[in-house]
């Protein structure tokens, strides 16, 4: 609060007690993180809280969660809920209101007090000082402290944006390969089949140690395979485990079936129009350069605008008293300096505002068209390439029953077909995570599929 003293009152004072009122009211309110919340929650379609791991009901909907079969759309929740480096970016926030309110506070009065005494004589001096100015341009400290605020949430909005591409990309990873574990369990079980048959044949001196040789050199590579692949599995589940805030001791499941896409694809350029409107980083910037416009114009008043108003009293014989004025001369500095470096950052971050939209605008491009090129790569394996292999297997199959081939002719038969499965799985996965990263390049809103065992997320956080 300002400081007032006994004479602050006075009619004289009239104009300065109304100054540093002034100053103590209209200035923003801090504490609207649930309006942001509750903003960010139909943007996303999650919940989203601070400190939620000192929130005894969310950790109890997180275990909840953690223990039926992990979904994405569970996984996303439990990241945006838990993960702490989320919950440091949303300290900006409250890092940007304390900066806007502090933009819409007057300095505190300066009380002056001076005894000088000498030759049996006492002068005093008392006074108070206010700067006037800063009261003059609060209102645009305030409109730039709102700008600045507002950037802020948008980059936060963006950073929630981003963790959950990142959980959906991680998701989907391990889901494609723990599917793909199961593809090449099959292929060592076949290869398996073939060395031992070929040992037999070998001991019974059918087939030559160079033959045998090679069968035993291809179940090796596959049993390689496998065991790679196991292992990068948990690294993934690591990983995962990771952007969800969860510990190694915290352990869950999920499908590891990849799910299929939805038939209709949206448009290119309407994906492009989206990123444009939705891009909180496009927006944060559109903010900074339109408070940037309109400080400008200040910009070299608010650097000389030097002015103090205040009221003093001296008693030397007899008491007098009035008032103050003090105002900065510009002479040396005459604010052109702050003019230049505000017209700089101005056109600086137009630039980067039409750097950034050049730059989305390639990145949609380029993840759609990857997008539709693994989409009809799995549309050719499911619907050509996997059913001429399923073919082949049954011919090789009746020509083993027939004795018209070997087991051979069929093992390998077998192996080509689990391949363009492998092929497939791939494939898929790999939709899937262009998929999401499409999705945060446009700011969100593209759909994603619910698998037959999904659930509402949002009516299950609610209950």
């Amino acid at each position: 609060m300002k400081l007032f003293t006994h004479y602050i009152f006075n009619k004289k004072n009239t104009v300065l007690a109304s100054m540093l009122l002034i100053g103590c009211s209209t200035v923003p309110r801090l504490g609207v993180w649930n309006d942001f919340k509750d903003e960010l929650a139909l943007k996303t379609q999650y919940l989203v809280e601070k400190d939620a791991d000192k929130n005894q009901a969310l950790q109890d909907t997180i275990n909840f969660l953690l223990a039926e079969e992990l979904t994405v759309d569970a996984a996303i929740q439990i990241a945006v809920l838990n993960n702490p480096g989320l919950q440091a970016v949303f300290e900006e926030l409250g890092i940007a209101q304390a900066d806007w309110l502090q933009a819409g506070l007057l300095t505190n009065p300066k009380l002056k007090a001076q005894v000088l005494s000498g030759g049996g004589e006492v002068k005093t001096e008392l006074g108070i000082e206010q700067d006037f100015m800063g009261f003059l341009l609060r209102p645009l400290r305030v409109k730039l402290g709102e700008a600045q605020y507002q950037a802020v949430k948008h980059r936060v909005e963006h950073e929630v944006f981003s963790l959950i591409a990142d959980v959906r990309e991680s998701y989907y990873t391990l889901q494609g390969d723990k599917q793909l574990l199961t593809l090449l369990q099959s292929v060592v079980e076949a290869s398996e089949a073939a060395k031992e048959l070929a040992q037999r044949q070998y001991n019974a001196g059918n087939i030559s140690v160079l033959d045998l040789s090679r069968h035993q050199a291809n179940y090796h590579e596959v049993k390689l395979a496998l065991i790679q692949n196991e292992i990068q599995v948990e690294i993934e589940q690591d990983v995962l485990n990771q952007k969800m805030g969860l510990t190694s001791a915290q352990s869950w499941k999920i499908k590891g079936i990849l799910p299929q896409f939805s038939e209709d694809e949206p448009v290119l350029l309407e994906l492009v129009s989206r990123a444009t409107e939705n891009r909180m980083d496009l927006q944060a910037l559109k903010v900074e350069i339109k408070a940037l416009e309109e400080v400008l114009p200040w910009a070299r008043f608010n650097q000389i605008a030097e002015g103090e108003l205040g009221f003093g009293q001296e008693k030397e014989q007899v008491l007098s008293s009035g008032p103050e004025l003090k105002i900065a001369v510009p002479i040396f500095d005459l604010g052109q300096a702050e003019a230049a470096k505000k017209k700089a950052e101005l056109r600086q971050k137009q630039k980067q505002l039409k750097a950034l939209g050049q730059e989305i605008h390639t990145e949609v491009v380029i993840l759609y068209k990857d997008m539709m090129v693994n989409r009809k790569t799995v549309d050719y394996f499911q619907k050509t390439i996997i059913p001429v292999n399923q073919l082949i297997v049954e011919s090789a199959q009746k020509h083993y029953n027939y004795m018209l081939q070997g087991v051979y002719t069929l093992l390998e038969s077998k192996q080509d077909e689990i391949n363009a499965n492998r092929d497939c799985i791939e494939a898929l996965k790999t939709y899937w995570i262009t998929r999401s990263r499409l999705d945060f390049a446009i700011g969100g809103g593209l759909e994603f599929p619910l698998s037959g065992e999904e659930y509402d997320l949002q009516e299950r956080m609610q209950n």
